[in-house]
């Protein structure tokens, strides 16, 4: 705007003194042909009153020291003297329109081409008293010698007139924006409501300015608020959430994606690949800002997890995508334990269907008979009560699983729970050589489900006295919502101790065999104990025995406990 200013300010300048030099030299000119005809007059009538007095032109002539052209006509035509031209040589001049016009009016002036000179001359003409007429003439070409004389002088006004020009011009521009760029200025520091218009033309346009820059602040509040919403959103959002634009460069980015991948914080309007190297997440991102919608499974940091890319379009215009990541691993985690249940269920199961059908084969085809009949029955009635034992495990742990719905708590009475299950077990206890005590702390009230409460129970007694040794013992706790079940048996190795919970894992499947174990035994506690809320602390050391911790919710308040304790 500056340069536009200052150049049109100049353009003008020089407009001007060009158009003024034009008009100067066209008066000047003008002026000075006036003032030549008028000389040339004068000095024709001093001519003639000088002849009329003497008839001696040639003596007035050198009297005057006339520089122009002095020639004697007389009254018909021919030429009698001439200062400048041979008489002789001379045409007639009685049609010679200054010549005419003396003869017929006593004077007469005209502009012509000279014939015997053959220059472009001023001419004027008087009658003399005795006839004759006395013409002066000045050239044409001595006028024009004088004005071309003074071009010099008007090119140096000229220049020194651009000169000014090109000063003030260069004030003017600097007079004419300092204003405006004041109004930049308080722009940049957002000072609108101190901006005063420095010219009366533009108040209006501060008006707007102002006008403007409210609407702008308030829809800048607006846009503040939504992006602060979207943010609150994302970042409570357990889900992970990455937004693209159209060239795959981050947008935004919460937090749980960043920990769910592992991600580069810094990487907002950047490339994906400064996010994260993970070529499935990339490729994701391609197919996304293509145009397809794509959903495929990412393994980071011991977890799965799902990531679904979407276009995002705006009117038709591709504008970016977004990638939502989902953590999966408990689903896959499931799968895996359902494909694992199902087949260990099917080996589980096919054992002692296949001893009960090839001793049932035996009795019947008549091979055994006898001693051997009975035993190979009494065989029967051990697989097939082992079978129930186990069908019985599975759909209780089945059932513990599909339970869906919250649960209302009821006040347990844990020592009843206890001693009728140390009651129903006294007879196996006995049967293994095992001493099952107790140890309870009332008040015995927790917070939970009865049935809940003797699976959990049960289990861990049964467990403790089924892999026990000879003469061994089982002590059962109860105090400050902690029931304990320890044992002096056999142990477990602590290379397996994160594996004691999964379903039909068994450290001697032999041992297992012989005392009628099923594998499910803790499993069922782990579920159990999840549906009542409770933690697991498990404590066990080959040859030492086991102590399994269940942390209860008790009626009056809740005790929380370390995290050191598995679920």
């Amino acid at each position: 705007m500056k340069r536009k200013i200052y150049a049109r300010l100049l353009i003008i300048g020089v407009f001007s003194i060009i158009f003024t030099n034009f008009c100067t030299v066209l008066v000047y000119y003008n002026m000075f042909k006036k003032q030549i005809k008028e000389d040339v007059r004068t000095t024709a009538v001093l001519l003639s009153s000088l002849y009329n007095q003497t008839e001696d032109v040639k003596s007035n002539v050198d009297l005057l020291d006339i520089d122009g052209r002095v020639t004697l006509i007389s009254a018909d035509g021919i030429v009698l003297y001439d200062n400048q031209a041979d008489v002789n040589a001379m045409e007639n001049h009685k049609n010679r329109p200054e010549v005419k016009m003396a003869l017929e009016k006593g004077i007469g002036q005209s502009v012509h081409t000279s014939r015997t000179m053959g220059t472009n001359a001023y001419y004027c003409a008087v009658k003399l008293d005795d006839g004759n007429v006395i013409r002066y003439s000045v050239n044409a070409r001595s006028a024009v010698a004088v004005f071309v004389g003074s071009l010099p002088v008007l090119l140096l006004i000229s220049i020194v007139i651009f000169f000014i020009c090109l000063s003030y011009a260069k004030v003017m521009t600097r007079q004419v924006i300092k204003p405006i760029n004041d109004i930049s200025n308080k722009l940049e520091e957002d000072d609108v409501e101190h901006i005063d218009p420095p010219y009366e033309e533009l108040a209006p346009f501060v008006k707007a300015i102002k006008d403007r820059n409210v609407r702008i602040a308030n829809e800048i509040v607006k846009l503040q608020f939504e992006k602060n919403k979207i943010e609150a959103v994302m970042e409570n959002m357990s889900e992970g959430m990455i937004l693209l634009d159209e060239k795959m460069r981050v947008v935004t980015v919460n937090d749980s994606a960043v920990k769910m991948l592992d991600g580069n914080t810094s990487c907002i309007g950047k490339d994906i690949l400064f996010f994260s190297r993970n070529e499935t997440l990339s490729s994701i991102a391609k197919d996304a800002i293509s145009g397809h919608k794509v959903s495929k499974d990412i393994y980071s940091k011991g977890k799965w997890f799902q990531v679904i890319g979407s276009p995002v379009d705006n009117e038709g215009v591709r504008i970016g995508a977004i990638l939502l990541i989902l953590d999966i691993t408990e689903k896959k985690e499931t799968e895996t334990i359902r494909r694992e249940f199902t087949a260990n269920v099917s080996h589980e199961l096919k054992t002692p269907l296949t001893s009960i059908t090839g001793y049932s084969e035996l009795i019947e085809s008549g091979m055994a008979a006898g001693e051997d009949a009975r035993r190979f029955a009494s065989k029967i009635n051990q697989e097939a009560l082992r079978l129930l034992t186990l069908i019985g495990d599975i759909l209780k742990i089945s059932e513990l699983e599909e339970l869906k719905e919250e649960m209302q708590f009821d006040n347990v009475d844990l020592e009843d729970v206890i001693r009728e299950c140390v009651d129903n077990l006294k007879l196996q206890a006995e049967s293994k050589n095992v001493t099952i005590k107790t140890n309870i702390t009332k008040p015995a009230f927790i917070q939970g489900k009865k049935d809940l409460a003797e699976v959990i129970v049960y289990n861990l007694c049964d467990n403790a006295i089924r892999y026990n040794v000879d003469n061994g013992k089982v002590i059962v706790t109860f105090k400050d919502n902690v029931l304990s079940v320890k044992d002096t048996g056999i142990g477990i190795p602590k290379e397996y101790h994160s594996r004691i919970f999964e379903r039909f894992f068994r450290v001697d499947k032999s041992r297992s065999k012989e005392t009628g174990g099923t594998g499910l035994g803790l499993a069922i506690v782990k579920h159990a104990a999840k549906r009542l809320d409770a933690t697991i602390e498990f404590e066990s050391e080959p040859r030492k025995g086991t102590e399994i911790k269940i942390y209860f919710k008790g009626w009056e308040n809740d005790n929380k406990h370390s995290s050191g304790r598995q679920n």
